[in-house]
């Protein structure tokens, strides 16, 4: 969809968002289930509630704006996960998949971070866009 609007532009995005943290609210479970650290297990389950968290959030703002939550797949966080899996898949030592899995979610985070800095600021959209 082309963006007529900073509005457009800005639903488009949260959609494009809310579709990448699901994705990984989905791929979350199996990277738990392959880990053998039980600190790291215990550290992807709390970056999983806070994955699930910031969904809530975004759906919480679509009801305030009025718009549909469906949008188009964010296939580049589904690359991503396609890349991690492969690279979990062909270690074959524990330690090797830990930390195989640390630098795919490294990588999960940092495209996630880079994706919800927005172009404008934050006091704009809520004046602009009703949802102080």
């Amino acid at each position: 969809m082309k963006a007529r609007s900073l509005r457009e532009l800005y639903v488009e995005e949260l959609r494009d968002l809310y579709d990448a943290e699901h994705q990984i609210s989905k791929a979350f479970p199996k990277m738990i289930s392959e880990v053998s650290s039980e600190q790291l297990g215990s550290a992807l389950n709390e970056h999983l509630e806070i994955t699930k968290q910031q969904a809530g959030r975004i759906e919480r703002i679509f009801e305030n704006l009025g718009e549909k939550l469906k949008g188009e797949k964010c296939k580049g966080m589904e690359g991503i996960i396609k890349e991690g899996n492969d690279v979990v898949k062909k270690a074959e030592d524990e330690d090797v998949r830990d930390a195989a899995i640390i630098l795919r979610l490294s990588e999960w985070s940092i495209t996630e971070k880079r994706r919800k800095a927005p172009p404008f600021r934050a006091g704009d959209i809520r004046r602009d866009f009703a949802l102080s």
